[in-house]
């Protein structure tokens, strides 16, 4: 959109050019799912030239000047209790049309209509330095886009991860490419060590692979009991583990004990009594060493 204008109206012309096509719906369904929502525009009252142009538009994104969505802040303060609010925000934040005449603009329902048509939403791993684990951009839009397609249509999408970062192309179910994320990094006994040889920013970070977490549980549900009891093995039962990350930055260790109970709490994780006493025990040993400190 601000780098590549010109790419947004080569594309604009593309969509145009297939959907003019002499071919049946079976043979292009570009073609009959535009005509769907030109035929819906028409009824709401758009005039047929308008409504044509928005019909085979399919780039949205914000609206000018603004970036991103607002799913990050709300899996950061925790201030949610339905998943919707993932999908609703996502849409509300990225509805905004471009193409050759329009640039931002807002067309009510239009956004939500090219959803029900989505069957697979896929992603690009094109950086072998971060897995989908490792940054919270991966659950705000590869995540937010999935929960709304499930919004909109009623049903989840077929969730993808392409990986293009060595010599073969490889793709991947989300839940497979969660799994990998996370035992090659936050379960890596190498990784961790690595880690924590940084003073405090070690745990910080490792803290914040346990929000994302959250994010992608709350957007994509591909997290699985095997992981998150892998999780609390790791970090909470492992004594010599607690002392290393309580040394290391003991509010950022806080945060991952709160991170798991929230997991327990929201229904992802059907954690044992027995874990979350362990938790809340963990929890309660570094409260006290803070006090002690202050």
């Amino acid at each position: 959109r601000d780098m590549f204008p010109n790419l947004i109206e080569t594309l604009d012309d593309i969509f145009h050019t297939i959907a003019s096509l002499d071919e049946t719906y079976e043979q292009n369904y570009f073609k009959k799912h535009s005509d769907m929502i030109l035929k819906s525009l028409i009824e709401a009252g758009y005039d047929e030239e308008e409504a044509r142009d928005l019909s085979v538009s399919r780039i949205f994104g914000p609206e000018e000047g603004q970036y991103g969505t607002n799913l990050t802040s709300i899996i950061e303060t925790k201030n949610w209790t339905d998943e919707r609010i993932f999908g609703e925000s996502f849409m509300d934040s990225l509805c905004h049309v471009y193409g050759r005449y329009m640039h931002g603009r807002t067309v009510d329902g239009l956004y939500s209509e090219n959803l029900k048509t989505v069957d697979i939403v896929s992603q690009l791993r094109a950086n072998c330095e971060y897995e989908i684990t490792d940054l919270d951009h991966y659950y705000e839009f590869f995540g937010g886009l999935s929960k709304s397609v499930e919004l909109a249509k009623g049903a989840k999408a077929c969730m993808y991860i392409t990986d293009t970062t060595g010599s073969r192309i490889q793709t991947e179910t989300a839940d497979a490419s969660v799994n990998r994320g996370l035992r090659t990094r936050t379960l890596n006994p190498q990784w961790i060590d690595a880690m924590l040889k940084h003073d405090y920013h070690g745990a910080q970070k490792i803290a914040e692979r346990f929000e994302n977490v959250m994010g992608l549980a709350a957007t994509t549900g591909t997290v699985s009991q095997e992981l998150y009891n892998d999780l609390h093995s790791r970090y909470v039962s492992d004594p010599e583990m607690r002392r290393r990350m309580g040394e290391n930055n003991p509010y950022a260790y806080m945060d991952i004990l709160q991170q798991m109970a929230e997991y327990s709490g929201r229904g992802y994780w059907d954690a044992t009594e027995e874990q979350l006493e362990e938790i809340r025990s963990a929890y309660l040993e570094l409260e006290d060493r803070a006090e002690d400190l202050i």
